[in-house]
């Protein structure tokens, strides 16, 4: 027991010895403003320890005084750049590197912090007047956002304040700044060469947003009944794209509707313009007017419309041997009372069981085009609807193919050869189709008619060829094709009086190559098979003129090839 006692005392001796040993240092100091020298009061100092990484957080009281004890070795003491007390503030970064020893007091660590420059201002309606709350602004430095951004939000009295921050802390964010301003309901916009001229200062910047204009209305059927779920698609009349300056709505279950006509992808836009407007439900025909907003923020109310139920053409695609149902048939309509287009009127597509049904069809005469994959097209000329169509039956025959390869004499495929696709009809030609060989030269061509065929090759850099092929129902006929590599003719075409540049039009006689030369007289004619060959120039003021023997090599460019053209007298 006694020994046990000595053991304690002597231990007790040494855990005192070792406390007065580390007792720790002390680093204080104050913080205040570098414009005035008041204090900052409730700002965190962030102390760390640059071996350990170990850290504190003492806070300045209110004389901006702050004081942290710490073991000895080497700190960062860096205040924080914000403060509760002080709301929408924010300071320049400072960072002091401090060392102190076991008991050392280092006192008078103070920093002297600089307000970093802000923007502060209000964002109103277009009055000037009514604050808008909740709007989102950018300011971004014109430099980029790593010298300076910041993205504050207007409070309910319409104000804001905000203190840009380079990604550098330490830096100042003085500069130039582009501003943006953005609320649902308004169009944005975007303000350049904003500058925040100086530290400590605070610059005024006050932004009015143009409101939404309204379209209102209704929309009902022929016999007054509302229409629930009919679209109103309001588009500018130009200038539209496919973000911006189209907009639409959904009519509920009173047929009513309301179009919000603002951007928010686009700045400093506008509501002044001229609109169309189409309205469609299926089943009924659409109609479209126009309508003009003549002042941003307007009230457009009464834009009514009425839609009338459509006549439907319905019925089934089969195929022409053993009327079996073909899906993923193609049945489209096209308008026969205007200028005919590839692009329908009315569209449908067949389903598993090769149904097809067209509504909302406006009466008139209409072309039939039936259309499906490896199948042969069909076109009925001109189909008359008055009322509904049901139960009408389109055969398709399976088509026959061709397929194969454009290629040189290397035998290296030609990426992007023309193919055009002639029927030979009563000893002529009639274009029928084409296509374009793939980067390894490959081509393929389906739903043909039996029968026998012409192709036409074309490419710049190769001698236009033809082949004749013969297709059979369901078969693939195979072509492959070689192709001679073309020469070239260039030239300038002048004025024989003046030497300036000539418009005129150069062709190689016997064949269908012909060009045109440009501003500056220049013509170029590709495609050209080796040999002597001849060309000829016509120009409406200018006697024809006219060049035999122009040899013409593969791969090769007859440069030089000019004319001066006499005018005509």
């Amino acid at each position: 027991m006694r020994k046990f006692l000595i053991l304690l005392a002597v231990c007790g001796f040494f855990g005192i010895a070792k406390v007065a040993f580390a007792a720790d240092g002390t680093i204080s100091g104050t913080v205040t403003h570098a414009a005035d020298g008041t204090a900052i009061a409730s700002l965190t100092v962030f102390v760390q320890n640059v071996d350990t990484k170990a850290f504190s957080y003492p806070y300045t009281d209110a004389a901006g005084a702050y004081s942290v004890s710490l073991a000895p070795g080497t700190y960062d003491v860096s205040p924080y750049t914000s403060t509760s007390a002080e709301a929408n503030v924010t300071f320049i970064k400072k960072t002091s590197t401090i060392t102190i020893a076991s008991g050392e007091t280092k006192s008078g660590q103070n920093f002297v912090l600089t307000r970093r420059g802000s923007f502060t201002g209000h964002v109103y309606a277009a009055d000037g007047v009514t604050p808008i709350n909740s709007v989102s602004l950018s300011f971004v430095n014109a430099s980029g956002s790593t010298y300076g951004f910041s993205y504050p939000t207007t409070v309910s009295n319409g104000s804001y304040t905000s203190s840009p921050s380079p990604s550098d802390t330490t830096q100042s964010a003085v500069g130039t700044y582009t501003l943006t301003i953005s609320k649902f309901g308004y169009f944005s916009a975007q303000i350049t060469g904003v500058v925040l001229t100086g530290d400590e200062t605070s610059i005024t910047q006050n932004v009015t947003l143009t409101p939404a204009s309204t379209i209102t209305g209704t929309i009902v059927d022929q016999n007054g009944a509302a229409l629930a779920g009919a679209t109103v698609t309001i588009a500018k009349s130009s200038g539209a794209s496919l973000y911006s300056g189209t907009y639409t709505a959904t009519t509920n279950a009173a047929g009513a509707y309301t179009v919000s006509i603002f951007d928010i992808s686009t700045y400093n836009g506008s509501a002044v313009s001229d609109y169309n407007v189409t309205v469609s439900k299926s089943g009924y025909i659409s109609k479209t007017s126009t309508l003009s907003i003549t002042a941003d923020g307007t009230a457009l109310t009464g834009k009514n419309y009425t839609l009338t139920l459509g006549k439907t053409y319905s019925g089934t695609v089969v195929a022409k041997s053993g009327n079996t149902p073909l899906s993923t048939a193609y049945v489209y309509l096209y308008k026969r009372n205007k200028v005919r287009s590839e692009i329908p009127d009315y569209t449908a597509t067949t389903n598993s069981s090769g149904v097809f049904s067209i509504t909302g069809i406006q009466t008139g005469k209409y072309r039939v085009k039936v259309v499906k994959n490896t199948y042969v097209n069909i076109v009925i000329d001109s189909l008359n609807i008055k009322a509904d169509i049901s139960g009408a039956t389109h055969k398709l025959e399976l088509g026959g193919t061709i397929s194969g390869s454009v290629y040189t004499g290397n035998h290296v495929g030609i990426d992007g050869a023309s193919i055009a696709i002639y029927a030979l009809k009563n000893g002529k030609q009639v274009s029928y189709t084409s296509t374009i060989a793939d980067e390894d030269g490959n081509y393929t061509v389906s739903g043909l008619k039996a029968g026998t065929y012409r192709l036409k090759i074309t490419t710049t850099d190769y001698v236009t060829q033809l082949a004749n092929v013969t297709v059979k129902t369901g078969l693939t006929a195979t072509k492959n094709l070689k192709l001679t590599a073309a020469g070239t003719i260039e030239g300038y075409i002048t004025d024989k009086d003046t030497g300036l540049p000539v418009s005129a039009t150069i062709r190689v006689v016997g064949t269908s190559i012909v060009t045109s030369s440009d501003a500056n007289g220049y013509y170029i004619l590709d495609g050209i098979a080796p040999g002597k060959r001849k060309i000829s120039v016509i120009s409406y003021m200018y006697d024809v003129a006219g060049r035999n023997n122009i040899t013409v090599k593969s791969g090769k460019i007859a440069s030089g090839i000019n004319f001066t053209l006499k005018p005509k007298q």
